[in-house]
């Protein structure tokens, strides 16, 4: 087969945003996966901070947007930004926060630019804010969405 002429007459095909998804919550985590892949994103995952500065490392370039949670074992989303935040490659990703911890909303000053969604959360919204997020590229103010 020709590759080559099979990928020169595609060339309208969309790409695929990829969103890295961080939660320790296997379940949590794969079905975020999966309504996101139903949106038409491509999804990578990490089970905590560490294993997403990991990926992020070598696939920077690669990532339009993060979910992430805040109680992981190992790194926590707390220390994931921290981490994040030091590297010019990864801070501008943006990020949107999904979590349990109930003082998230009052320390959102310490979480910096990032949208906290409380947990349980509306996934029509958290896909409202990706879109937003993934078209200003990053977001200008830290804002808390509670449901």
């Amino acid at each position: 087969m020709d590759y080559q002429r099979l990928y020169a007459r595609t060339p309208d095909v969309a790409i695929r945003p990829t969103i890295l998804v961080v939660d320790d919550q296997i379940d949590l985590r794969d079905a975020i996966a999966v309504l996101l892949e139903v949106e038409g994103y491509d999804v990578v995952d990490a089970e905590n901070g560490r294993d997403a500065l990991k990926y992020l490392q070598t696939h920077a370039g690669n990532v339009a947007a993060i979910v992430l949670d805040l109680a992981m074992p190992v790194m926590d989303g707390w220390q994931f930004l921290a981490e994040r935040r030091k590297d010019p490659a990864v801070s501008d990703i943006p990020t949107i926060v999904v979590t349990g911890v109930s003082d998230a909303k009052r320390r959102q000053r310490e979480l910096g630019d990032v949208t906290v969604f409380g947990k349980p959360f509306h996934f029509d919204e958290l896909i409202r804010e990706l879109r937003r997020a993934l078209e200003e590229g990053k977001h200008t103010k830290a804002t808390v969405l509670e449901f």
